[in-house]
């Protein structure tokens, strides 16, 4: 009788090491998965405001072309 409990004890410990290390599958994925989408939000993000920056100084250095020749 003693040794059935061991054996049931056994068993439920491997059970919940099982489901353990499962919950722990599942937070990994779900960490990976929310950290590569806030990447691609703030790569997007940020480049968006690169290319507004390049937008805007490319106006600027043709405007000073242009009020430079101008002034010749």
């Amino acid at each position: 009788m003693r040794q059935n409990v061991t054996q049931d004890v056994e068993r439920m410990i491997k059970f919940m090491k099982h489901e353990v290390s499962q919950k722990i599958d599942e937070l990994k994925a779900k960490a990976n998965e929310e950290y590569k989408t806030e990447k691609k939000r703030i790569i997007e993000e940020n480049t968006s405001k690169l290319q507004e920056e390049y937008t805007k100084k490319r106006k600027e250095l043709g405007n000073k072309r242009v009020t430079e020749k101008s002034n010749l």
